[in-house]
């Protein structure tokens, strides 16, 4: 579904979703409000996220509009064990995916990943 969009109407085209995975955090950050380290709310299971998914796009694409999609407003997403599959999963179907992280993934996993 990638569309070349004239930058004059992205407004018309682009839709922002903040998708959060859950917030399990793996550090104790003091600039972070405790609700998003608690981990009293956990990640879906990879069958429910993978359906969800494919909902949202479908959902958009009807619409006429494309995602934006914003991870990590809580928790840290490159944690979660299935987070490179919804990468992969989403890659080249949104506009564009941004992770909101405390850079805590090493090396290798930025090298399998950062192109998604």
């Amino acid at each position: 579904m990638a569309k070349t969009f004239a930058h004059t109407s992205w407004k018309d085209y682009i839709v922002r979703v903040d998708w959060d995975l859950g917030n399990a955090c793996n550090l104790n950050c003091s600039y972070c409000p405790v609700n998003t380290k608690s981990g009293t709310f956990s990640n879906p299971d990879w069958d429910t996220v993978e359906q969800f998914a494919d909902r949202l796009i479908a959902h958009y694409d009807k619409l006429g509009k494309v995602p934006d999609i914003r991870f990590g407003a809580s928790g840290e997403p490159t944690q979660v064990q299935w987070f490179p599959n919804l990468l992969r999963l989403l890659h080249n179907k949104v506009a564009h995916i941004s992770v909101n992280t405390n850079l805590t993934a090493d090396k290798t996993w930025w090298q399998s990943n950062a192109s998604l």
